[in-house]
């Protein structure tokens, strides 16, 4: 088998409907394609480890500067000093960052977040070539097909709400004697 065989086998993957695999399937589906070295990018990418494949060092770099964007941006909300001269990445997704700060809420944030970045993978798939490259977008289009399905707004507001119970219990307790 090749990754023309193996890219014509996988379903496709789209950003409003879940992952169309779970972790079994999609190894079974790759494993006799991927020589050695692939195999072991494939597994260091799913653990969350950088991999020598240029396509995820494209991606990786543009969510990292995408991040760091937003951590900017936030930081200027909360009235921190923030010296816009240094640029850890240059081609920072400002737009994009802005676009996610205005967001209304949380969920809305993250859906605007996890837009970007697939728009961004979008645009980093080399097309018809059904090579290595196209196999490792579709790896990473995969994951933020997960990422979005775990993401559960009312665990996240029950943690919230008591990480703040747990903080105001603890800040009344050292002004208490």
């Amino acid at each position: 088998m090749s990754y023309p065989y193996l890219m014509a086998t996988l379903p496709p993957l789209n950003f409003s409907e879940p992952a169309p695999l779970n972790l079994e399937e999609l190894l079974e589906l790759a494993s006799p394609v991927l020589n050695e070295t692939d195999r072991d990018s494939l597994h260091r990418l799913l653990g969350g480890e950088d991999v020598p494949v240029r396509v995820v060092t494209q991606y990786r770099d543009f969510q990292r500067s995408l991040d760091h964007e937003l951590v900017l941006q936030r930081s200027i909300l909360l009235g921190q000093v923030v010296n816009r001269d240094v640029r850890l990445f240059e081609d920072a997704p400002v737009a994009l960052a802005h676009e996610i700060m205005q967001a209304h809420n949380p969920r809305e944030a993250q859906q605007v977040r996890w837009y970007g970045l697939w728009s961004k993978l979008k645009q980093l798939n080399l097309g018809q070539l059904m090579n290595q490259a196209d196999f490792f977008v579709y790896l990473l289009e995969w994951q933020l097909l997960l990422e979005k399905q775990v993401f559960k707004v009312q665990e996240g507001r029950q943690k919230l709400f008591g990480l703040v119970s747990h903080m105001l219990e603890t800040s009344c307790e050292e002004v208490v004697p």
